[in-house]
């Protein structure tokens, strides 16, 4: 349990938390136990950043943070349909 949390403790959103819980209890059950954290390019980001960064391969995550923090809570939703 102490690992799952600790994955956790740096996320900023509810989002990225489940997917470093997922992340870590995959490893768990893969029996890497000692596997070295990754720190992706967008840490604390949210699912919306990533999957812009997945749809848009060569795109810093700067601009990516950039754009988003640009947008509406409105245009954000959008983007999510």
């Amino acid at each position: 349990m102490q690992k799952i949390g600790d994955e956790a403790a740096g996320c900023k959103d509810v989002e990225d938390m489940v997917l470093a819980i997922d992340t870590v209890i995959d490893r768990l059950n893969s029996n890497q136990w000692e596997a070295p954290r990754k720190e992706p390019a967008l840490a604390g980001a949210s699912v919306l950043a990533e999957a812009l960064a997945l749809h848009s391969p060569g795109t810093s995550p700067e601009a990516i943070r950039a754009l988003l923090d640009g947008m509406n809570l409105a245009e954000k939703k959008a983007l999510k349909n």
